[in-house]
């Protein structure tokens, strides 16, 4: 799992990552991944290992996105 910072600063996004001790990497604007999946905020996207997007939402919420991961054979 790795969040994409497309609109915020990455001193900002920094700031966010260390008061809430996320652990997930962050991909920055200057990763360019959101500009490859033309990626809008606030949107989540499940994209498996041969880079294509299988799910899209605003929110996913823990049990479906339990359920996706299963559905696509991830334990």
């Amino acid at each position: 799992m790795v969040a994409i910072n497309i609109g915020d600063e990455n001193s900002e996004v920094d700031k966010v990552w260390n008061k809430e001790r996320f652990t997930i990497p962050v991909a920055d604007k200057g990763d360019k991944i959101g500009e490859k999946y033309n990626a809008v905020t606030p949107t989540n996207y499940l994209i498996v290992s041969d880079g294509k997007i299988v799910k899209a939402k605003i929110v996913f919420h823990e049990a479906e996105l339990l359920k996706s991961l299963a559905d696509l054979g991830v334990q």
